[in-house]
C-alpha cells in the first residue's frame, strides 16, 4: 500500500515521476526510507514481478490510466461514467453464467 501513497503524493508534484529526486521526496513524505526504497529498486528485487504485471496489463487491454481491472481479465480504460461500469459488469456476468452452464452440461 505504500506504493499507492507514493504514487498519489508524487502525482501531485508538478514534475516527472520518473526522476529519483521526485520519487525519493514522495517516499519520505509518506514516511518511507528513501534510501531503502531506491536500493530495493536498483537491486532489481521486484523487476520480474513488475514486468509480469505489465505484460498481464497489456494482455487485458490496459493502455492508459485510470484502468479498472475486473476479475484479472477485463479492463475498463479511462475515466468512464457509471453506465460503462454497469454495462461491463452485466456483460461479464452473462459470460460467466454461460460458461458455468456449458461446464455443467458437459459434466
Amino acid at each position: 500500500m505504500a506504493w499507492i501513497s507514493i504514487h498519489q503524493t508524487a502525482s501531485t508534484i508538478p514534475a516527472s515521476i520518473s526522476k529519483w529526486d521526485i520519487l525519493r521526496s514522495a517516499a519520505e513524505e509518506v514516511g518511507l526510507d528513501a534510501d531503502d526504497m531506491q536500493s530495493v529498486v536498483d537491486g532489481g528485487k521486484y523487476t520480474a514481478e513488475v514486468a509480469g504485471q505489465v505484460q498481464q496489463a497489456y494482455q487485458i487491454g490496459v493502455s492508459g490510466v485510470p484502468t479498472y481491472v475486473i476479475n484479472d481479465r477485463y479492463a475498463i480504460v479511462g475515466a468512464q461514467p457509471y453506465e460503462a461500469f454497469k454495462n461491463a459488469l452485466a456483460q461479464i456476468a452473462k459470460r460467466t453464467l454461460r460458461a458455468e452452464r456449458s461446464r455443467s452440461v458437459g459434466a
